[in-house]
């Protein structure tokens, strides 16, 4: 179960029976398994997502936010950060192997945050200003957006 939140369900799951486990020795643990040789730059990349996450004191109305997530963790420093972190996996795994695929469906999930981001500034801009430019501007990136979400689902 990687995906985005796949280290929070493995971690829920398996602190059941290891109450003992912290959160680095379970994180840890989850990439070792994942993300073999890339596991230091994947501790990382969780790591900077938590931070990023609890910095904002975001709260979800669900049981847990999903991604992209809260508007306010996607800040440029978050996307680069994030984007820096999937970046140092890849180059530590072959390319085509599991942990690759792994590493990528991670970077994709960035991506979505960035096009995500892009969309809503653009939106909210054309919201105080319907100029045809906006206008034009505000199609490409909710389409841009969309493309990016079909291709995480693909």
């Amino acid at each position: 179960m990687p995906g985005p939140q796949g280290l929070h369900y493995w971690t829920a799951l398996r602190t059941l029976w290891d109450a003992e486990m912290t959160a680095d020795q379970a994180r840890q643990r989850f990439c070792d398994g994942l993300y073999g040789d890339a596991s230091p730059a994947m501790q990382t990349y969780y790591r900077h997502l938590e931070a990023f996450c609890t910095k904002t004191a975001a709260h979800s109305v669900h049981v847990t936010w999903v991604m992209p997530g809260p508007f306010s963790i996607w800040t440029d420093e978050a996307i680069t950060a994030l984007r820096s972190d999937v970046d140092n996996a890849a180059a530590m795994v072959p390319s085509g192997s599991t942990e690759s695929k792994r590493i990528g469906e991670q970077a994709g999930f960035v991506d979505l945050a960035e096009t995500f981001v892009r969309f809503k500034r653009v939106q909210r801009a054309f919201w105080h200003d319907d100029t045809p430019d906006l206008a034009c501007r505000y199609g490409k990136a909710r389409q841009a957006y969309l493309d990016q979400y079909q291709l995480l689902r693909d």
